[in-house]
């Protein structure tokens, strides 16, 4: 299993187009989920200082309100509801935003991008926009951490070193 595209043969083949609806997912830039080996593991090393199991176990108190929360927002009635709307999306949205310290205001913008990004029926045209607009929002993000760090994981992600090696 490799995750880096540039080894791909049908890629490299040019047998898959660049514009190809999932190629956000295939060949979203280099990072960590994109790359083997020794990068791998050294973009693995740096995350780790950060996504520790004590920053995930903090966070359990406010994942349960906000299940809670959500699921008391559900009709009581017996009317019928669409749990993926109601439930499924907002709670992982929530949970990666409070995670990563992404301002609660961006998340309607954000959900219609992603949705872009994992579907297969977004244009071809329109998936080079939808990435622009993510790695724009995500590097609005990571400013707004660099000048003010919080408790976050996009702040302990922006601090984590190992011998002079710092994540970009």
């Amino acid at each position: 299993l490799v995750k880096d595209i540039n080894v791909w043969g049908a890629w490299r083949r040019g047998e898959i187009p660049a514009d190809w609806p999932l190629i956000g997912l295939a060949n979203p830039g280099r990072s960590m989920l994109t790359v083997d080996g020794a990068d791998h593991r050294r973009l693995r090393t740096l995350v780790a200082q950060a996504l520790t199991p004590r920053r995930v176990e903090r966070m359990r108190e406010r994942i349960a309100k906000l299940t809670q929360d959500l699921l008391d927002a559900l009709p009581a009635d017996g009317r019928t509801v669409d749990l993926k709307s109601a439930f499924a999306y907002p709670l992982p949205m929530y949970v990666i935003a409070d995670l990563m310290g992404i301002e609660e205001a961006r998340l309607p913008r954000l959900k219609v991008l992603f949705e872009k990004f994992f579907s297969t029926q977004t244009p071809p045209e329109e998936v080079g926009a939808t990435l622009a607009e993510l790695a724009g929002i995500m590097a609005e993000t990571v400013a707004a951490k660099r000048a003010e760090p919080g408790d976050d994981l996009t702040s302990a992600l922006i601090l984590a070193a190992e011998d002079g090696d710092r994540l970009t």
